[in-house]
């Protein structure tokens, strides 16, 4: 049942079928992700409706799910979008560690390179400087304030 609850979740998401994705979280959802830090409960789907959601050219392809045991998995699965003004094309490889409880998700962390994100993202820029903590933590910074709406 729990691979199930993965599996329906990565085709929610690869639909951007947000509402079944929320369904699939607990209401107390905890989150992390290498950009926007932790997050919780209903900042959670904000995120990924900022992230993915205005995407008209949006990819998606899952790879291989890991049963851990206890609830845990892991999926690798590969995001493609176009980013920013310059419609730059980003694809973006993933893991997701999520664990499952009584058919519900109630923990999900996302593992990517920034550095990689960056390079994609903002060229030149991004590739020599996207390795700095600085450069990172004010990249962070602003996508943080999109998702509050500041």
């Amino acid at each position: 049942m729990s691979l199930q609850v993965i599996r329906d979740f990565m085709t929610a998401f690869g639909d951007r079928d947000f509402e079944t994705m929320a369904r699939l979280y607990t209401n107390d959802i905890q989150y992390f992700d290498p950009l926007f830090g932790y997050l919780k409960n209903e900042e959670v789907i904000h995120m990924w409706k900022l992230r993915y959601g205005t995407e008209a050219e949006f990819g998606f392809e899952v790879g291989e799910i890991t049963d851990f045991g206890d609830g845990y998995y892991t999926a690798a699965y590969v995001v493609s979008w176009h980013f920013g003004k310059r419609n730059k094309p980003v694809v973006q490889k993933m893991k997701a560690h999520i664990r499952v409880i009584d058919g519900r998700i109630p923990e999900h962390s996302d593992a990517f390179s920034v550095h990689d994100w960056c390079t994609q993202c903002f060229g030149l820029s991004g590739k020599l400087l996207g390795w700095n903590r600085f450069y990172q933590q004010a990249v962070k910074n602003k996508i943080r304030r999109q998702l509050i709406g500041k």
